[in-house]
């Protein structure tokens, strides 16, 4: 019986060799589009699941009254450590780390400058890698020693068989040096763990008891540092929010009373924290990419249901003489569900076959290093063949029953099915169909406004033909900023740099910390905090700041480093009418306000600008910023890394370009635009295929019609007409439900932006005009084909 019924299936594939290759092509795009965005999914999942004790792996978060105090994703130094001295049954480790980037040297000659990190020796009993070479359990425990990864073993000695090689550090004391002895090999880090989101810090790691090198030698004890990393590993038995109750009590043990008012420690579970950062963009943008896929699945099962039920009308004979033979309506269900999951299987084994050619250009888009072998894993394979058994048995059950139903007596005298049903169901199926398609080209045309909005949107600084040098030595002793200014007055002469500023921080960067400040006549609980950036005199004229009022600094003028310059949004929360003669309380100081700088947004645009002042005179600077002439960049460029290699032979330069960093800010929003046009453009190409199967079956269904018409003078546009008029309301009616479904969608992602488009009426006529207008050009072809036959052909036909 099942023999009999393959070969039935087949027959009837070969014989309609046309729908089966819509139905198979529009189900294997389909499913490839599905498997693709779910590795794409898979991998944002599955962002630091790699390690055994995973979920029971948490981060110490900081929630400051005063965000002056400290960051967020920062604590306390000892925290971790206290803690789990202190409740040994429900913490069994805790880790601290901090992240820097150091100088150094291999061998004579080489210099470089690395992001690294600094870490105590409980590190890798936490986060368990794979280690190439070394000891893991005592790499860690040695002075003097460092664990490198295989890229920067690789990058430094051209091979990882590198035990016992040493590095020179350049420490942070003037012209000091250490050389530290290599004692583990991290194998390649997955693309999908804490390494890879931040893979440069996880390079190079050096043990806790070395941080006396390059910061304070009592860091990690010190209950006055809150910018260190700290990571706890509970007990199998411990629940989070039992383990939280117990900060309070800890810090009244150890901390001071100012740091016991102000912060509120808190967990994040490691394997939460890349969906929750960017504001929970990362878990958005799975929760949109999974009813995208969804969306993309429902189309192609609809165009097989559609083609199916469409095709009934030929086979009502066939299933009329099987009824009168004996077959029953189970057996006939059975056989159409069988040609049913056999179409899915072709498609299945068609669409795997696409997602292998596809995947490299679909991660060059994206920028994800996404593998086909992830899909030939276990859970992958076994969830790929229920998403079969179930896209097979949905998209076969409703042409199953339909057909099954048909009266032997009624296709026998008429070799028709005169039910009406099937014919509305398929129409509604349309609609559903172009309802899901519109909704995507509306939101892709809205992420593509919204991106090309935040790219281009003036910022309130100049960021073109501006250079970031980040690679400045960090050595602020009372030489090396001399030969700082020195570096900046010299590099100004060459061509083509225009000025040169130093700061803290650039726009796009990390801001750095904030300050609170207060006016002198209010009270001691009342203040606005204020982000802190430290530049010099010529910033201003390097990004082409506005000055509103006052003047900015000089360096002319040596009582400018005690004073400070606010932007708008500072004025307007200090409430201050005018700066002249205006002082700031900070701390126990009075501060002059010098001048007002227009508000510029130094962060991407999901923020406002933030209240904000400048300061001068501080040696801390970590970049220098060049405004460079738009002509001859790549002569300017080699000049300024000549100049460089002099001036800093031990400090390799590196840069950026302002607008790439700005650019990059938006690199999930690129990346969503990339995603979903992908998706939305095979959204379009399924419905399209649904609707030149519909149309073409249609007209050889209707082919006598036509001649007869023809015979009695209906001319060629008024049958074109005939068969376009339906489909234009069937769009039309879709279009108009899917305006109100994708204004409420796209305007809930666009709530997550502080500057954002308007949505105006156009992309929504434009983006159902572009479906109708899709849709007519394949019934206009295809009409216009008939329309051209012979009506005694025609005629003839049946």
């Amino acid at each position: 019986m099942l023999q009999n019924y393959l070969k039935l299936a087949l027959r009837n594939l070969l014989r309609t060799r046309l729908f089966s290759a819509i139905n198979i092509g529009g189900l294997a795009a389909g499913l490839a589009c599905v498997i693709l965005l779910f590795l794409f999914i898979q991998h944002e999942l599955a962002v630091d699941t790699i390690f055994s004790k995973g979920d029971r792996i948490y981060r110490i978060n900081s929630d400051w009254k005063d965000p002056a105090m400290g960051m967020p994703f920062t604590t306390l130094s000892p925290l971790g450590a206290a803690m789990a001295r202190e409740y040994p049954d429900d913490i069994e480790n805790s880790v601290c780390y901090t992240l820097i980037t150091a100088q150094l040297t291999i061998g004579n000659q080489d210099n470089y400058r690395e992001p690294m990190m600094i870490a105590d020796s409980n590190f890798f009993r936490i986060f368990d890698y794979d280690f190439l070479h070394g000891d893991p359990a005592t790499a860690l425990h040695q002075p003097n020693s460092v664990i490198i990864s295989e890229t920067i073993a690789e990058k430094f000695f051209g091979s990882t068989d590198v035990l016992n090689r040493v590095i020179t550090f350049h420490l942070w004391q003037e012209n000091a040096h250490r050389d530290y002895k290599i004692t583990g090999v991290l194998k390649e880090f997955p693309y999908n763990s804490i390494s890879y989101l931040d893979e440069e810090y996880f390079g190079m790691i050096v043990p806790m008891e070395n941080v006396g090198d390059f910061f304070s030698a009592n860091y990690a004890a010190d209950w006055d540092n809150r910018y260190a990393i700290n990571y706890i590993l509970l007990s199998e038995s411990a629940s989070p929010a039992s383990v939280e109750r117990y900060f309070p009590k800890v810090l009244e043990k150890y901390a001071d009373e100012d740091v016991q008012e102000n912060l509120t420690p808190a967990l994040e579970r490691l394997t939460d924290i890349y969906l929750a950062a960017y504001d929970g963009k990362a878990g958005d943008a799975v929760k949109m990419l999974a009813m995208i896929a969804l969306f993309i699945l429902m189309i192609a099962g609809i165009n097989f249901m559609n083609l199916s039920t469409a095709r009934a009308v030929n086979r009502a004979t066939e299933i009329g003489v099987r009824k009168v033979l004996g077959a029953d309506r189970k057996k006939l269900m059975g056989q159409f569900l069988g040609e049913s999951m056999l179409l899915t299987v072709i498609a299945a084994v068609v669409a795997i076959c696409l997602t292998f050619i596809l995947l490299p250009f679909f991660n060059e888009f994206t920028g994800k290093h996404l593998l086909f072998s992830n899909l030939i894993t276990a859970n992958m394979l076994i969830g790929l063949f229920f998403l079969i058994i179930t896209v097979g048995v949905l998209s076969g059950l409703y042409p199953a029953f339909i057909m099954s139903a048909f009266q032997p007596v009624s296709v026998l005298k008429s070799g028709r099915n005169r039910k009406k049903s099937s014919f509305f169901f398929r129409r509604l199926l349309v609609v559903f169909q172009f309802l899901i398609a519109i909704v995507l080209l509306i939101g892709v045309g809205i992420i593509r406004q919204q991106l090309d909005f935040l790219l281009s949107r003036e910022m309130g600084f100049e960021k073109e033909n501006v250079l970031a040098i980040s690679s400045v030595p960090r050595d602020w002793s009372l030489s090396g900023v001399r030969q700082l200014e020195t570096v900046k007055s010299d590099i100004r002469r060459l061509p083509g740099v225009l000025s040169v500023s130093h700061s803290f921080s650039v726009p796009g960067a990390n801001i750095g910390s904030t300050s609170a400040f207060s006016r002198p006549q209010w009270g001691k609980d009342r203040s606005v905090s204020l982000a802190s950036y430290a530049v010099g005199s010529n910033f201003l004229k390097t990004f082409n700041l506005q000055l509103l009022e006052g003047r900015f600094f000089s360096e002319e003028v040596a009582s400018d480093s005690g004073a400070i310059v606010i932007n708008e949004t500072a004025k307007q929360a200090l409430e201050l009418e005018s700066i002249e003669g205006e002082y700031l309380k900070f701390r126990d100081m009075e501060i002059p306000v010098l001048g007002v700088v227009k508000d510029f947004n130094f962060e991407s645009l999901h923020h406002t600008v933030r209240p904000m002042y400048f300061s001068f005179g501080d040696p801390y600077y970590r970049f220098l910023s060049l405004k460079l002439a738009g002509e001859n960049i790549h002569d300017t460029i080699s000049g300024i890394e000549n100049f460089w290699r002099e001036r800093y032979p031990a400090a390799p330069l590196v840069f950026s370009f302002i607008d790439d960093s700005i650019d990059e800010l938006y690199k999930r929003e690129v990346q969503m635009k990339q995603v979903t046009g992908f998706a939305t453009m095979l959204a379009v190409i399924i419905a399209c295929l649904g609707i030149f199967g519909l149309v073409t079956l249609n007209i050889s269904q209707r082919m006598k019609e036509i001649g007869v018409r023809k015979v009695l003078g209906a001319s060629l546009p008024r049958i074109v007409f005939l068969f376009a008029k339906e489909f234009i309301w069937l769009i039309s009616i879709a279009a108009m439900i899917a305006a109100p479904i994708a204004y409420y969608a796209m305007n809930y992602w666009l709530e997550s932006f502080a500057y954002r488009v308007d949505m105006t009426v156009g992309i929504f006529i434009l983006s159902g005009s572009f479906a109708l207008l899709l849709a007519l050009v394949i019934v206009v072809i295809q009409a216009v084909k008939a329309g051209l036959l012979n009506p005694v052909d025609a005629l003839r036909y049946e």
